[in-house]
Formats: structure tokens, C-alpha cells, sequence
């Protein structure tokens, strides 16, 4: 199977932000999770500048840096998972395993899995090319995010997960893009593995914690994770630093 055959066949859910459009939204916000130390991530860099666009209204630009899983670190724990959970994987038609970056959910199908795992070039490329082409989001009228750079960089041990806020028509102004930023309320510093199939309980493996904290805003997500939140930005360009970072814990909701 070629790589555009396996994109092709890629099913991608933006889970927290395409709420209802999904069959699997559910599905996944009740998923077991369990706490995996290989997958740890620590924002270590991070900024938002406005900028002109080419049509001479605004836009932001948010880069960031986590320490996190390398892509070896996430194909063992792929396989581990496999591993830990055969019942799951009888049949290679009816189970998914799931990559998670940030908001992003990738499926890959069980039928592909195992070529996915031994080429880590390829799911280098797949993870980066559904990451460019469908990460996008509807920010209302005037504005949308769009990725900006791939989020994973060779094998290193870090991900650049980096989006722009662009305008959808003309004559958009400073504010617009200001209610755009806090509409998306906050970075996830959020990597997972998950593995799903019909009549069984979706895990997800996770450098959160075992447990869902509901935020008051953010609505019900892993606890145990860390974020930086946009909705106190007001336009200027500046740097993120550890005092920016967030955790989502229970105890402080």
C-alpha cells in the first residue's frame, strides 16, 4: 500500500474541538486511561507574535518546544500496548491503534499497523503529513488555525507543535484576532497511545494521570497535564515561560 493510500484510509478526529461530529467523541472521553512514564513531556519553549498577513489584517503566530517522546520511545509503546492487550487485536479489521499529539487523535487500522511500527519513517511521515493537512480549526466567522510547522522533527526527543491564526475573509481587525486566540483557550502538552476495538473498553496511554478532571472551561480532559492558556493574550508578540504553564489538577479546579 502506497503512503497516499495509507493517509487516504487514515481516520483523524479532533477530539475537545469537533464536539458531536465524531461517532467515537464519546468513545473516547470515557476511555480508561492509564498513566505511561515513556511518554512523559515538559514544555521547555514557546512564544506568540502578531504579525501582517498578505492581505494586510492580522495574525498570530504560536510556536512552542515540549521534551517529549521520541518516535522510538512512542513505537515501543505502541508495541507494549499490542502486547499487553492481544484480546484486542484478533481481528485486523475491526481494531484501531491511535497516535496523540496535542488535540490531534490519528487512527491507523489494524491491517496497517504492523507496517506502520517497522518503518518509523513512514509513520514519521504519516503523523506529519495528517498533521499539516487536516489540523485545522473554525474559529468563527473571521477566523481559523492552521498548522505551521510539522510537529515532529527527525527523531529527536521533542515536538514543535506550532499553528497560525489566519483570517478567513478581509478586513478582520486586532480584536478579531484577539477573540480568535481566546476562542482556542489553550496549548495541550499531550502525548498519547491509544488502542480501540468493538466491544471493548478504548484505553489510552497517556503522560497524564489515571483520571478525567473537568475543568470549569476546558470541559473534561486527562488530569495530570500541562497547557498554556491564551485567553489572557491581548495582541502583544512575546516569549512563553514556565510561569505560563498550567496543570490541569484536580485539586485546584
Amino acid at each position: 500500500m502506497s503512503k497516499e493510500q495509507l493517509l487516504a484510509e487514515a481516520s483523524v478526529t479532533l477530539d475537545w474541538l469537533r464536539k458531536g461530529r465524531d461517532g467515537r467523541t464519546s468513545e473516547r472521553r470515557n476511555a480508561k486511561l492509564i498513566n505511561e512514564p515513556m511518554l512523559a513531556a515538559q514544555f521547555t519553549a514557546g512564544s506568540i507574535r502578531c504579525v501582517p498577513s498578505t492581505i494586510d489584517t492580522p495574525q498570530a503566530i504560536v510556536e512552542t518546544t515540549m521534551l517529549a517522546a521520541s518516535l522510538d520511545k512512542i513505537i515501543a509503546t505502541a508495541k507494549k500496548v499490542l502486547a499487553a492487550h492481544p484480546d484486542y487485536i484478533v481481528d485486523p479489521n475491526n481494531y484501531r491503534l491511535t497516535f496523540v499529539y496535542e488535540r490531534l487523535y490519528i487512527d491507523v487500522l489494524g491491517i496497517n499497523v504492523d507496517r506502520m511500527l517497522n518503518d518509523p519513517d513512514l509513520l514519521e511521515y504519516f503523523i506529519n503529513s495528517i498533521w499539516l493537512s487536516l489540523y485545522f480549526v473554525d474559529l468563527g466567522p473571521y477566523m481559523e488555525m492552521i498548522p505551521f510547522n510539522a510537529v515532529i522533527r527527525s527523531r529527536q526527543p521533542e515536538i514543535k507543535p506550532s499553528w497560525a491564526f489566519v483570517p478567513k475573509v478581509a478586513d478582520t481587525d486586532l480584536q478579531d484576532l484577539i477573540n480568535a486566540v481566546h476562542s482556542r483557550q489553550y496549548i495541550l502538552m499531550h502525548q498519547g497511545v491509544g488502542l480501540s476495538a468493538p466491544g471493548k473498553e478504548t484505553l489510552l496511554y497517556t503522560n497524564g494521570s489515571g483520571a478525567y478532571v473537568d475543568h470549569p472551561d476546558f470541559g473534561r480532559l486527562p488530569a495530570g497535564l500541562t497547557y498554556l492558556d491564551l485567553r489572557t493574550w491581548n495582541g502583544e508578540t512575546r516569549d512563553f515561560t514556565k510561569a505560563d504553564v498550567r496543570k490541569l489538577d484536580a485539586d485546584a479546579m
